[in-house]
C-alpha cells in the first residue's frame, strides 16, 4: 500500500540500505516495487546506483544534467556593463550569445568578488567587534533614554499644573 509518492532521494537511501545489507540490485528493486508500486525506481536505475556504490561512491545526489553554462570572458561582460549598466541579464545573455544562467552566475561571482575587495577604510564597510557593538547600542539607548526623560519631565510638569487647575474649589482633596 502506497501512502504517498516517495521522493527519489528517499528511494536512493533505500537502495544504499539494501546495498549495505548485501542485497542484490534485483532484490532491492523487487523490494521497492513491492512497497512503492509504480513509483519505484526502474530496474536499470537500481543497477546504475548499485554500480556506483560498488565503485565506492556513496554520494546520493544526482549528477548534474543538462547543458553546462557557457563560458565567456569577464572583459566582454564588463564592456557591455560599462556601456549600459542597467541592462538585464537576459539582454546581456543575448548579446554574449550565452544562457541567462551563465550571465547570472558570472554576475553573482563578480558581486561577491567586489564585496570581498571592498575598501575597509570606508565607514560603511568597517567591521565592529562585539564590545564595540554593545557599547554603541548602550550609548544609543542611554542618549534616547535621556531625551525621553527630558521630554517626559517637561510634560509631567505641564500635566500637573493642568490637573490642579481643573480641581474644583469644593473638592475635599484640593489641599
Amino acid at each position: 500500500m502506497v501512502i504517498s509518492e516517495p521522493k527519489s532521494a528517499h528511494l536512493r537511501e533505500v537502495l544504499l540500505f539494501a546495498f549495505n545489507w548485501k542485497k542484490s540490485a534485483t532484490k532491492a528493486h523487487r523490494m521497492l516495487e513491492e512497497v512503492h508500486g509504480d513509483h519505484a525506481l526502474s530496474k536499470s536505475q537500481c543497477y546504475r546506483w548499485f554500480k556506483k556504490f560498488q565503485s565506492g561512491d556513496f554520494e546520493l545526489d544526482n549528477e548534474p544534467r543538462g547543458k553546462p553554462h557557457q563560458k565567456f570572458e569577464d572583459a566582454e561582460l564588463q564592456a557591455l556593463l560599462d556601456d549600459d549598466s542597467t541592462q538585464t541579464q537576459e539582454k546581456l545573455a543575448k548579446q554574449l550569445q550565452v544562457s541567462q544562467g551563465s550571465v547570472s552566475l558570472q554576475c553573482d561571482q563578480k558581486d561577491i568578488q567586489d564585496w570581498l575587495e571592498c575598501n575597509v577604510d570606508d565607514p560603511g564597510y568597517q567591521l565592529l567587534t562585539d564590545d564595540e557593538i554593545i557599547e554603541s547600542v548602550v550609548d544609543d539607548q542611554d542618549s534616547s533614554d535621556n531625551e525621553e526623560e527630558l521630554r517626559n519631565g517637561d510634560q509631567g510638569e505641564e500635566e500637573k499644573s493642568d490637573h490642579t487647575s481643573l480641581r474644583s474649589p469644593l473638592d475635599p482633596w484640593n489641599i
